[in-house]
């Protein structure tokens, strides 16, 4: 059971460097790591900083992402808006990226918006 619990931890901790969580730390050549994982206590901090702010970072996608739906609505009242059209593709744009790279969100519920971003009208 020990051994599946360290090697779950090493797993999630080779997920979350991989996404950018963890700080890869490299040891100096010929030093081998300690038994089981460890972090030091400012990787520890790190973490617990960006951990508690994922909350934080998906209720701002959500706010954001009304404030697009708005703003569709309203380019739909007002058709023809060459300028707010295109404003609006990029909003989309820099939404969608925030929400891949700061968010845990699912692909699965930006694909909506990606079809609007994709679309031509």
């Amino acid at each position: 059971v020990l051994e599946r619990l360290v090697s779950s931890v090493e797993q999630q901790q080779r997920h979350m460097t991989s996404k950018g969580l963890l700080e890869v730390c490299s040891l100096p050549e010929g030093e081998e790591p300690e038994e089981g994982v460890h972090l030091a206590r400012e990787e520890l901090q790190q973490l617990s900083r960006r951990a508690q702010l994922w909350p934080l970072m998906e209720g701002l996608a959500i706010l954001n992402q009304l404030r697009l739906s708005t703003d569709l609505l309203h380019l739909a009242l007002a058709p023809g808006d060459q300028e707010a059209e295109a404003s609006l593709r990029r909003e989309l744009s820099r939404h969608l990226r925030y929400c891949l790279q700061s968010t845990p969100m699912n692909v699965s519920q930006l694909q909506p918006l990606w079809f609007l971003l994709s679309s031509d009208r």
